[in-house]
């Protein structure tokens, strides 16, 4: 491998490896342990990051929307009729 390819791939690398701690930051359910693993007393992890992350987005994203129905004042009124006739009971 040419030393241009292999700076390239160490690059690669280490953008893999700051987008994974990144991510495992913003990990909210991670489990507390007794000891402390590398410094931390949490475990976190890249799944409960992407998992962390798509909760706050969403739960976010439903903020916004009803908050702009309560400033809009935008009603949904939902109205339902049923009619039933009794000669077919019979």
């Amino acid at each position: 491998m040419s030393s241009n390819g292999l700076t390239l791939h160490k690059q690669s690398k280490s953008r893999n490896t700051i987008c994974k701690k990144a991510i495992r930051h913003l990990d909210l359910y991670a489990q507390p342990i007794t000891l402390t693993y590398k410094g931390d007393s949490t475990f976190k992890t890249s799944y409960g990051g992407v998992v962390s992350l798509f909760v706050v987005v969403l739960l976010t994203a439903m903020a916004i929307y009803k908050s702009r129905d309560m400033f809009l004042k935008i009603v949904i009124y939902i109205s339902i009729n049923l009619q039933f006739n009794m000669g077919s009971l019979v």
